[in-house]
């Protein structure tokens, strides 16, 4: 009943995911960190730790289906990504990517998604707005026969600079947000 956001969105991802401050769940900043005085610091290990228990697993343990697409931010790596944190199907942006064609937040070149275990490239036709509502979607209704719960964590990456959108839904609101 009295969430926070934290400075940065890995940090308050951590806290959403664990139910706990986001140093106990290993992101006291954004990501690994690059001070000094915290690389290899309990709290600072850059990816959601192993201290804390994750909503997925939780749920997923009390017979919910578990679905997430979106930005993860909270690991890099296959050990510390959705699905070793209790989500049975996800498709993520692991680090952050431009809504439009997939390119990198880091610089030049492509960034780098999971579906499930298997790192994926997107196409030029690929906006993350709408790829992550159709994916999210399909595992819902894949799921919808057995009767089970399901927990849906769709985290978009839209309220992340740059602020992009396909032609068409800009055109819609020409002269209006120009």
């Amino acid at each position: 009943t009295n969430f926070y956001s934290n400075m940065a969105c890995s940090p308050t991802r951590a806290s959403l995911m664990s139910g706990t401050d986001n140093h106990q769940a290993g992101l006291g900043v954004m990501a690994r960190p690059t001070n000094p005085a915290q690389i290899g610091q309990p709290g600072y290990e850059g990816y959601l730790n192993f201290r804390v228990a994750s909503l997925a697993s939780l749920l997923g343990d009390a017979g919910y289906h578990t679905y997430m697409t979106g930005k993860w931010h909270l690991g890099d790596t296959v050990e510390t990504g959705p699905r070793a944190r209790g989500f049975e199907q996800s498709f993520v942006s692991i680090d952050g990517a431009s809504h439009l064609g997939g390119l990198s937040w880091n610089g030049p070149g492509l960034a780098p998604y999971r579906d499930g275990d298997e790192m994926v490239t997107v196409g030029d036709d690929f906006y993350s707005t709408r790829f992550y509502t159709e994916r999210m979607t399909d595992y819902i209704e894949r799921g919808r026969g057995d009767g089970q719960p399901f927990f849906a964590y769709l985290a978009y990456t839209a309220p992340h600079w740059p602020l992009q959108a396909p032609r068409a839904s800009v055109e819609k609101f020409a002269g209006q947000y120009d």
